[in-house]
Formats: C-alpha cells, structure tokens, sequence
C-alpha cells in the first residue's frame, strides 16, 4: 500500500471515505461498442483498506472508520469495529431521505472499542465532525491521565 508508510507515522489516522466494496472484473482502455459491451458485468472485491490497517495497527495508534448502513445500524457497527480492529466507528445510516450523502447534515451513531456509544442527533456536518473529534480527544486525554 503506497500509503503505508504515512499510516505508520501516524498518531490518529480518520478513514473518512471508502472506496467501492466492489469494481468491474474486466477493464478496457477504449470504450467498448454496442456490440462488443457483455450483457453482464462480473464484479470482485476490492481490498478493505481500513480493515489492512486495522491488522497493521501498532500500540498506541488510533483509528477511526466510517459505515454507511441501511439497517441494523448499531450491530454493524460493532461487528465492523471489532473486525477491522478499529479504535472508534462513526456509522450512520444511509437510507434516510433528509441526511447523509445528499445533505449538509447527518445523523451519527459513535461507537468506540472501550464501550462508548453516542448517538449525534441531526446536525451540520461540521457540528458532527467536532462531536466525534471532541470524544475522541476527551478518551485520549483519560489514558494520558
């Protein structure tokens, strides 16, 4: 990973935004015609970027992940937490029609490994932002305590 060398470095590392969890097997550099275009397009999985970092993780380093859901919200997020070996997962759910992607706000679910769970209500995404930075900030200042 070419940014690896950057991850190690790191103190905090927030991954905010993901890649597809999928990508076309076949990839063509000209466009394909009518004629030649399959009828279906055959998928596979792209590496879990946040779940290799998880795994490379030293002592002391923090990690942060993003999931956008649809449903079972928190059981995903604790699932993801635990499987990535990430410190906090900020989740919220996608499905909403008056947050998330499309929107200047959103609604937040922050779990961290140490059992923390917060529910940030709807609010711009700067609000958002400094909640979750706030609470990570706040259980970095415990264990230097």
């Amino acid at each position: 990973m070419l940014f690896r060398s950057e991850f190690e470095k790191a103190d905090l590392v927030i991954m905010a935004a993901a890649v597809s969890d999928h990508r076309p097997e076949a990839f063509s550099n000209r466009k394909w015609t009518k004629e030649e275009f399959p009828d279906q397009l055959r998928m596979v999985r792209n590496p879990d970027i946040l779940k290799l970092l998880g795994e490379a993780k030293k002592e002391g380093q923090v990690l942060v992940g993003f999931a956008a859901e649809t449903h079972d919200v928190l059981p995903s997020a604790k699932r993801k937490l635990a499987d990535k070996k990430l410190d906090w997962i900020v989740a919220n759910d996608v499905s909403k029609s008056d947050c998330g992607f499309a929107s200047d706000q959103n609604e937040v679910l922050l779990v961290g490994r140490n059992g923390f769970e917060k529910e940030i209500y709807l609010a711009d995404k700067r609000v958002i932002a400094k909640e979750i930075l706030h609470a990570i900030q706040s259980s970095w200042l415990e264990k230097a305590l």
